[in-house]
């Protein structure tokens, strides 16, 4: 289709990153380059195409993967020796390891491990001819593994023993993964086939069913490892008829009431011999004549034996469809077999398909279906096996759904209640999938291009040549592209065929509906697979630190050939040594499409590397490496400096022979807020420059004090309770007019949280609520932009978490959680009352979502909402604007909430209701009773501060000064205020909204005129605007008094923060409800002390061992911050906690006894929520649990140095008084 408009949109893990409108061309492809930014978060980006027109219906997606990306420094070549592998022969391996770039490898470990991916494709040059077994159970895993270390030349070898899992061809895949000097690893692989015996037998394909009294006659053939047939070979060949024996019976239970059991049906299955044959092998296949004497299932089965003893076996199936025998095997409601004649037809032909009839006769309903209902047809099908022809059409490509749905009445009168009623009516269904193959003819792609070039001039021209079968040139286009190597041996990338996308397979879409629920009761439903995951967070505190890496250099999208099928192109590649694949894709006008492939080095004398850690700690002493490697012929010196800030580190001369690697370490301190190296290196008069960037996280706990209150017209404020002492600490005034004050550290902690939805709606809240009064931050960095920018973003990233149906869920769309949609429903309300971009269609959604969550009792029943959840839904609603449900009921019931929801209601009634104002005051009276322990029962689930901003904003929005006291509700909500937040994020949000609101109401519009003195001498101001003013202050002590002038009385808020470093108060674990402890192990299970050294490479267990003597709440974080010289593992390369826990201690899921070291940390396994393990530290979201649990993950040393390991923490989301964390660790590495 050309010359169509298009809207082409890349979407990302915080939502759309941009959008582009593209025409397409006369060969129907279009175009568009996206840059994805350096701080873009790592994760699934989605390239969704539109057609830009009203509705912007989806036509395609396309998923991409944006990752932290570190090239393979090691390639590694497998060699595989031995010849024909059978069962019990020995595999005869050999690696070898060199440098991308450079030297041999040397005194590298090596682990190897087979594992079996199933059956292996049968012998070639016999594709009439089935091998193996056809019904064949799971695999063992694991086939062998060995440990080697690389020698001389970079060469390792291992010897591995193989064994049959069954008697049939297995596909083993062969892995060797080498370590390098740095602890990175590189894996290489290939795959084998295992063969069952020298001999192997081969049965003649037989059809899936034949049409009763039909000879099947089946034929055998035996062969060599070499595909040649075997002559005089004894094959013993055997027809099993199958079936099951079905019975009822009354369900197993207590003897006094057997009558009244239910029945239920039971069923066991049945083969029996029907026909033998003693055969002969030759060179045709031997044949065994056999005609069936009733209809059913059949398996035919060759066997034959080689000169050791061993075993191949070939298996069929075939069905015998006739008239009269009904199966026996399956009860009332169960599926119904459909069996295709055959699986893959071209565009055209009829699919003929068997099917089962359970009854004497029934009316079918046979539908055919592809992205909707194609066609439908009633047939009537007589009792056993009946045949149905479905014509296929090119519209059903690549594949279409047959179902067929079968009824039946009742055939008997009807029974009494709990007796067995067969005569029931009764509903059978089945479906198959039938393969319909295009009729497209391929082009052939002839690339032109050197295999080599060097780095200084790396510009080369191809010529294309695009042909037909008939090798006619074709006028086509093409996409060429360009990728680094060894970003490609990260993957399994496949060329990419258009012709696959625009013919793509569908899934099956079934609903089944039917007035008789009874009915489809029989009917099993699909298992849809569970939500698990690490999370795919990015680095967010070294987001911006990334190097920027492009792993595809050339991309031209659209070369056209000119009459003769050519083209030529010019390809320019970057200044560095490296090798890549090229691409070349074609299409032409007709729909036909071909592609090529070519490979390229580009080199260069001398290769210079950086490696230095990602971030360190401040304090940590660590080594970067300069990486030197000689690629050419010759020897070379090279003059080596490495440089810090343009401070000189390093001058050194290095003689390299050739193909040699020398590696030079330069000491590093972790300083200020990051350590940037400068690498350069001159040989021959060239010149190369490198850099390498680490950032430096501060070792220290920051101490908070704040005051906050009123100071009259001409007051004092005490500054005894301030700290003293050293380090000193920065002390400020703030003085406004506004309550909105000593909020900076609050606004800002709102990004220390997790990025869930929780984290990200709370974040918007508070954000926004900031944002209404934009003069009460001071500085940049809280300006409207900042807060706008950062609120938008977090806005993005909130509706990734939102799914089709409106609601939100907390770590995907896939999990919608009722609490999460509330909370993302406020998020979109703030957001769109601060004036912010808000997508209609996400506000829209979630709006109808909350809505049908309460509009009736069983809405709020199957969602899971409390009364004061649907209290807070209405809230929500009320501020949308929509209609609220039900709200008289829920004031009726209004005993049964908590304070948080007494306020929530009153919120949600109108601003003349008077009803308001009695919410409010018994919500105040039930909280303090509440916190005096008067009124037992209730739980702070919203936390303290969440319910006492919700009665601050209930008494602002309803003027209820008197009843509520405005000003007391105000500084109790302050009163709560930690040292800056409000314990959690979503606690913190709430508050710094109802504060912005109260804000808003008490502002003032007389200008701010104040004068101070501290201890008599006068402070001048830092900064001031028309209503708030800034002041730095010493320190406090016995005698410091601080005076306050000004024509009215004013909010004050006095801040002293001071960092304190971490040190001997680290040494031991605290805790309050909870006490958690940390401990490093080797991977042999011994222990790490503080100060312990490790191997550059080695892996660290790390064990967090969590204990509480009753239930802790059911949102907690648990949080490592990994250290600078390490970073974390997933062992498995797997997804769930359970599987990476077995993998540390190297089990895996066919083990039958657990490893005593992970007895603790399996029983909590079911307690992890969410498992996240990012480059600056694992996170774990944990449910409720009691007594000692344990959470394990691994690390892996990777820079030299002398580290330390701040603290683990916990926390609870509701409950400030719960925390815990560990002991600090040091730790040296050394290589």
């Amino acid at each position: 289709v050309g010359g169509r408009t298009m809207e082409v949109e890349l979407m990302g893990p915080d939502g759309s990153v941009a959008t582009m409108r593209r025409r397409t061309s006369r060969f129907g492809s279009l175009s568009a380059d996206f840059d994805v930014p350096r701080t873009a978060r790592p994760g699934a980006y989605t390239v969704v195409l539109h057609e830009a027109r009203a509705g912007r219906a989806t036509v395609a997606t396309s998923t991409i993967q944006v990752a932290d990306h570190q090239p393979p420094r090691v390639r590694a070549d497998l060699v595989l020796s031995g010849g024909d592998l059978g069962d019990g022969d020995v595999l005869r391996a050999r690696i070898e390891a060199r440098l991308l770039i450079g030297a041999p490898l040397r005194d590298a470990p090596v682990r190897w491990t087979i594992t079996r991916e199933g059956k292996a494709p049968d012998p070639a040059g016999h594709g009439g001819f089935v091998f193996g077994l056809g019904d064949a159970s799971s695999y063992p895993p694991v086939a062998a593994t060995a440990s080697t270390s690389t020698g001389v030349g970079g060469v390792s070898s291992a010897e591995l023993p193989l064994r049959s899992a069954y008697p049939q061809r297995e596909r083993l895949r062969v892995e060797a993964r080498v370590r390098d000097a740095t602890g990175g690893e590189t894996a290489t692989t290939r795959v084998v086939t295992l063969r069952p015996a020298d001999l192997e037998v081969g049965l003649r394909s037989l059809p899936p069913w034949v049409a009763a009294n039909t000879e099947i006659n089946p034929a055998a053939i035996v062969l060599r490892a070499d595909g040649s047939a075997v002559s005089g070979q004894p094959v013993r060949l055997t027809i099993h008829r199958e079936g099951w024996r079905a019975w009822w019976e009354r369900e197993e239970g207590d003897a006094a009431h057997a009558e009244s059991a239910a029945f239920v049906a039971r069923r066991a299955q049945q083969r029996t011999a029907e026909h033998t044959c003693a055969l002969q092998s030759g060179v045709e296949p031997a044949t065994c004549a056999w005609r069936p004497t009733q209809p059913g299932a059949f398996i035919v089965a060759a066997e034959v034996r080689d000169a050791r003893g061993r075993v191949s076996v070939a298996t069929q199936r075939v069905y015998v469809a006739g008239p009269g025998q009904q199966p026996d095997r399956d009860p009332p409601g169960a599926s119904v077999t459909l069996t295709p004649q055959r699986a893959q037809l071209h565009a055209g032909e009829t699919a003929r398909i068997a099917v089962e009839c359970p009854w004497p006769e029934a009316e079918a309903l046979v539908t055919v279906s592809r992205a909707g209902l194609a066609s439908a047809f009633r047939r009537r099908l007589v009792a056993g096996g009946n045949v149905l022809e479905v014509p296929t059409t090119a519209a059903m490509a690549p594949n279409a759904f047959v179902t067929v749905t079968l009824l039946r009445p009742r055939t008997g009168a009807l029974r009494p209640i709990g007796d067995l009623d067969l005569d029931a009516p009764d509903l059978r269904w089945g479906a198959t999938e039938i393969g319909v193959q295009p009729q497209v003819e391929q082009l052939a792609v002839d690339w032109t291009t050197p295999e080599s070039l060097e780095a200084s001039s790396a510009r080369t021209e191809s010529v294309l040549r695009v042909r037909d079968g008939e090798g006619r040139p074709v006028r086509a286009e093409l996409t060429v592209y360009a990728v680094e190597e060894g970003t490609l041996r990260l993957s399994a990338y496949e060329t990419p065929s258009p012709m696959r996308s625009l013919f793509q397979r569908q899934g099956p879409q079934f609903a089944l509906e039917d007035l008789r629920r009874s009915l489809l009761s029989r009917i099993a439903p699909l298992a849809l697979p569970g939500a698990s995951g690490d999370g795919d967070e990015g680095d967010a505190l070294l987001r911006d630190d990334r190097e920027r890496f492009d792993p595809t250099p050339v991309w031209l999208p659209r070369v056209t050939t000119d009459e003769r099928g050519e083209a030529r192109i010019t390809m320019a590649f970057p200044d560095r040594a490296a090798g890549y694949r090229l691409f070349a894709v074609a299409i032409d006008a007709g729909g036909r499409a071909g592609s090529a492939t070519h490979e390229l080095e580009v080199r260069k004398a001398v290769v210079l590397e950086a490696l230095a850690p990602r971030a360190v700690y401040a304090g940590d002493r660590f080594e970067a490496t300069a990486v030197l490697h000689n690629t050419s012929t010759a020897a070379l010196t090279v003059a080596l400096e490495a440089r810090r800030d343009g401070r000189m580190l390093l001058a050194q001369s290095v003689a390299l022979e050739p193909g040699a690697e020398a590696r030079v370490a330069v000491p590093v301190e972790g300083t200020g807020a990051r350590a940037t190296l400068e690498l350069r290196a001159v040989a021959n008069g060239v010149t190369q420059t490198v850099g390498a960037s680490t950032v430096v996280l501060p070792t220290t706990r920051r101490s908070r004090t704040l005051r906050v209150g009123v100071v009259g017209r001409n007051g004092s404020i005490a500054l005894q309770d301030l700290p003293s002492g050293l380090p000193s600490p920065r002390v400020t005034l703030a003085l406004s007019t506004s309550p909105l004050l000593g909020l900076g550290a609050a606004v800002t902690s709102l990004f220390q949280g997790d990025d869930d939805g929780v984290g990200l709606a709370s974040r918007v809240i508070g954000l926004a609520a900031a944002s209404l009064v934009p003069g009460a931050w001071d500085g940049d960095e809280l300006s409207p932009a900042w807060l706008r920018a950062e609120g938008e973003r977090s806005l993005t990233a909130l509706l990734t978490h939102q799914s089709s149906i409106g609601g939100f869920g907390e770590w995907s769309a896939e999990a919608e959680s009722a609490s999460t949609t509330l909370l993302a429903f406020e998020a979109l309300l703030a957001a769109k009352r601060a004036g912010w971009t808000v997508a209609p269609a996400a506000m829209t959604a979630a709006t109808t979502r909350v809505s049908a969550m309460t509009r009736s009792e069983d809405g709020a029943r199957e969602t899971g909402l409390s009364i004061d959840e649907r209290a807070w839904a209405a809230m929500l609603l009320r501020s949308a604007g929509a209609t609220v449900h039900d709200l008289n009921t829920l004031h009726d019931r209004r005993d049964l909430m908590s304070p948080f929801g007494r306020g929530a209601l009153a919120l949600a009634m109108s601003p003349n209701d008077l009803r308001a104002s009695s919410l409010v005051t018994s919500a105040v009276r039930q909280l303090e009773a509440t916190r005096h322990g008067t009124h037992p029962g209730y739980r702070w689930y919203v936390g303290e501060a969440r319910v006492r901003a919700t009665l601050l904003t209930a008494a602002t929005v309803h003027a209820l000064d008197k009843a509520s006291g405005l000003a007391a509700s105000l500084s109790s909500l302050r009163d709560a205020q930690g040292d800056g937040s409000w314990h959690d994020a979503m606690q913190t949000a709430a508050a710094l909204d109802a504060l912005a609101r109260a804000s808003l109401r008490c502002a003032s519009d007389a200008p701010l005129r104040a004068s101070v003195t501290l201890s008599s001498t006068p402070v001048r101001a830092l900064s001031s605007s028309r209503s708030f003013a800034r002041f730095r202050l010493s320190a406090g002590g016995p005698s410091a008094r601080l005076d306050v002038r000004s024509d009215v009385p004013l909010f004050f808020a006095v801040e002293a923060v001071r960092d304190v470093a971490l040190g001997p108060a680290e040494s031991v674990a605290r805790g309050r409800g909870v006490s958690l402890h940390r401990t490093l192990e080797t991977a042999a299970g011994q222990a790490l002390a503080d100060g312990a050294t490790v191997r550059v490479g080695d892996l660290i267990r790390v064990r967090l061992f969590v204990h509480s003597e009753g239930t802790t709440p059911s949102v907690m974080s648990l949080r490592d911050p990994v250290g600078g010289g390490f970073e974390p593992v997933d062992q498995a390369f797997e997804t769930t906690p359970r599987a990476e826990v077995m993998s540390l201690v190297g089990a895996g899921p066919d083990d039958d006894a657990m490893d005593s070291r992970v007895f603790h940390a399996m029983r909590a396994v079911e307690q992890v929520v969410h498992r996240s393990l990012r480059p600056q530290g694992v996170v774990y979201r944990l449910s409720e649990g009691q007594g000692l649990r344990e959470f394990t993950f691994a690390v892996r040393a990777a820079t030299p140095g002398q580290f330390v390991l701040p603290p683990a923490t916990l926390d609870a989301r509701f409950e400030p008084g719960l925390v815990a964390r560990s002991t600090l660790t040091h730790l040296t590495v050394v290589r």
